[in-house]
């Protein structure tokens, strides 16, 4: 048995019908000769099962707390079977990558079972080239996006002629009533004491925030601001839209160093200006800038648990500027000066709380939110989209034999922010996934395919001079269209 942090179990209280909780990976796999896909499906179940007890959520089920005393725990799942979490979709061939990406969206649109462990693996079959498809999802309760490489890492291979060992997992004595009882009151002591011990701390937070809130360079950012009003900031419905495309790392790596930026700074660069090309089609372009919330690991080096350790940064995007090197230089600013805001916060964001009946409260207070955001109403967010970037695995990975040639993410989007963007590494390709609600974003894959251009403009501008005019090739991923035209040049 363990409990649920603060962090972890906000994504339980949080979760409705319309805003499922839950995170996914799509991951494309080179099948080995001649194998078919039900044949690989029955040798990934046993893959798996040698493995399982390395990632303890996969074998472990939710158990409430009497009362709604305190936050739910972890229990061992005594009737745990894989056949109930790994299954095969076949789509009518030939499929395509639309094909595969709708199919992704009407995957991600179901809620979890709350009954058996919260996570799933649907193998999908019908592609091209003898390839098939990993969607896992994961609910965001059991792990953060980091959290969710050290478990693709302890399910995967780096050499399938060498696959990995781990010890089976300890077998645990059945909880009952009272020590789930006995175990909230603990836990309730423990959250008074770190609170009073987290006051201090958030004393000498506050005043390094002001102070530095009084500096001329925090005049880039305004971190209680509302963002600007878009298509994207609504309540959401139950249905998903999803597309993915990648970039080619080393040359991201390349235009960063030109341009004196981080990879990071350039992908946010790269979703402004993707973000100001499709709203600029819609006729829907705000004056000013759009803003991202991107969520930051706040986790010691070393420190591969399997749980949430997360903070939100507020950056702008550049939206209002049309040359993409001065939006880039414009993100690169307000990156810095949003993670200086962001050492300033940390002091004053809450630990892991423990109150009696704080579950209920938390619960009830998403229940009442739902029901005003049905009825089209949600509270003015600071943020239009959210922007998430994950380091992922550097080497070749391997899954039951097959090789493993995508890392695409699915994620949240959530009442007032109703378009997700993120992007994991692995190898030597940079490869993102929009996730929205259809009524935000009908349309993923033109926005997918404006973010694109966007680094084809960007590359071109940031070439010398000698080199503009000469054929570039082209960015890894999906076709693509110019959404923006090619006079829309200068500062706006």
């Amino acid at each position: 048995m363990y409990k649920l942090s603060l962090s972890d179990a906000t994504f339980l209280y949080n979760e409705t019908p319309a805003t499922p909780m839950h995170v996914a990976a799509v991951q494309l796999f080179e099948l080995p000769d001649g194998m078919a896909p039900g044949v690989f499906l029955e040798g990934l179940k046993e893959f798996l099962m040698h493995r399982i007890d390395a990632v303890p959520y996969l074998t472990s089920k939710l158990l409430a707390t009497p009362f709604g005393l305190d936050h739910p725990v972890w229990v061992r799942d005594d009737a745990f079977q894989i056949d109930n979490h790994v299954r095969l979709l076949t789509l009518a061939q030939p499929a395509s990558q639309s094909d595969l990406e709708a199919a992704v969206a009407d995957l991600h649109a179901v809620v979890l079972p709350r009954d058996k462990p919260l996570w799933d693996l649907t193998l999908i079959a019908g592609l091209a080239d003898n390839k098939v498809a990993y969607y896992y999802r994961t609910h965001h309760a059991c792990l953060d996006g980091m959290a969710a490489q050290t478990a693709i890492m302890r399910l995967m291979d780096e050499d399938p002629q060498k696959p990995q060992q781990f010890s089976a997992r300890p077998e645990e004595p059945p909880v009952s009533a009272s020590d789930l009882l006995f175990d909230a009151w603990q836990s309730i002591g423990r959250s008074f004491v770190a609170q009073a011990e987290q006051s201090m701390r958030a004393f000498d937070s506050g005043v390094r925030l002001a102070r530095n809130l009084a500096s001329p360079e925090r005049a880039l950012t305004d971190l209680w601001a509302t963002a600007p009003a878009t298509r994207f900031n609504r309540s959401v419905g139950s249905e998903r839209t999803y597309a993915m495309g990648d970039f080619d790392l080393p040359r991201v790596r390349s235009l960063a160093k030109n341009c004196r930026a981080t990879v990071n700074e350039v992908f946010l660069a790269l979703c402004g200006g993707g973000l100001r090309r499709y709203l600029k089609r819609q006729h829907d372009l705000p004056e000013k800038t759009l803003h991202s919330g991107c969520p930051v690991s706040l986790r010691s080096a070393g420190d591969d648990a399997l749980d949430n350790q997360v903070g939100m940064m507020r950056v702008a995007l550049g939206t209002h500027i049309a040359n993409p090197l001065q939006r880039l230089e414009y993100v690169r600013r307000e990156s810095n000066a949003a993670k200086r805001g962001m050492a300033d916060l940390a002091g004053l964001m809450p630990g892991n709380i423990s109150a009696p009946g704080l579950p209920l409260a938390m619960q009830w207070n998403t229940a009442s939110a739902a029901s005003l955001a049905q009825a089209g109403w949600v509270n003015p967010s600071p943020v239009n989209v959210v922007v998430s970037n994950v380091p992922g695995p550097r080497n070749q990975l391997y899954s039951n034999g097959a090789r493993m040639l995508t890392h695409y993410p699915v994620s949240i989007p959530a009442h007032g922010v109703g378009v997700n963007i993120t992007v994991q590494s692995y190898m030597d390709g940079l490869f993102f996934g929009i996730t929205a609600c259809r009524q935000a974003l009908p349309d993923a894959g033109q926005l997918r395919d404006d973010m694109l251009a966007e680094f084809g403009a960007l590359q071109d501008l940031s070439a010398p001079p000698r080199l503009r005019r000469e054929a570039r090739p082209a960015a890894a991923g999906p076709a693509r269209t110019t959404s923006d035209d090619d006079t829309d040049r200068k500062v706006a």
